[in-house]
């Protein structure tokens, strides 16, 4: 078995990796956007139904983390982004040739 992982995947044209940036952040915007609704509902519902026990920061701590990990897919370690690329840079630096 090889040391080395070759790629055998063609790259994508300019045009292509952005469509597909637009996308990825369009889902996490979407995602926000459903997030912030969905809990501003529950807040709305315990608030009206039992303002004693605030259950609503359940799911809304629970979701959250969702949007949280979501969120660093999107903008820290997708494909493009400047950390993703300072890395494949330092692999290409350290790979032996």
């Amino acid at each position: 078995m090889p040391d080395t992982i070759e790629s055998t995947a063609t790259p994508l044209d300019p045009r292509e990796r952005a469509r597909r940036r637009v996308q990825e952040k369009a889902g996490f915007y979407g995602h926000l956007a459903v997030y912030a609704a969905s809990i501003g509902f529950l807040v709305m519902v315990n608030l009206l139904t039992n303002p004693r026990h605030l259950w609503f920061v359940w799911p809304m701590f629970g979701w959250g983390v969702g949007i949280l990990f979501h969120f660093v897919g999107t903008f820290v370690f997708a494909e493009g982004t400047p950390l993703q690329e300072r890395m494949i840079e330092r692999e290409m630096r350290h790979a032996p040739h």
